[in-house]
């Protein structure tokens, strides 16, 4: 824990990655999902394509930000669109 802690402060992206997943599934650290997925974008940032399914999944179980996110994200013609559409077009 203390190792990926540390990779993830000098800028390991899967470091952050891997820390991210511990917060999000609260193994060896308490369940929090607004850390996790801090670290998931950072490590998807970083060009991480594991960190960045791991935020499509947060947003599809609605985990780690408001239910109301998803009508943020807009397809042709303005329509709402959700994460598991998103991830079909993929």
């Amino acid at each position: 824990m203390e190792t990926y802690k540390l990779k993830a402060q000098n800028g390991d992206p899967i470091a952050k990655e891997e820390l991210g997943s511990l917060y999000d599934h609260g193994l060896g650290v308490p369940q929090d999902y607004s850390e996790a997925l801090r670290l998931y974008r950072e490590s998807a940032e970083q060009g991480n394509t594991r960190a960045q399914y791991a935020i499509g999944a947060m947003y599809e179980l609605g985990h780690g930000y408001s239910r109301t996110m998803p009508k943020l994200f807009t397809g042709i013609g303005k329509q709402p669109i959700t994460a598991k559409q998103m991830h079909k077009a993929a």
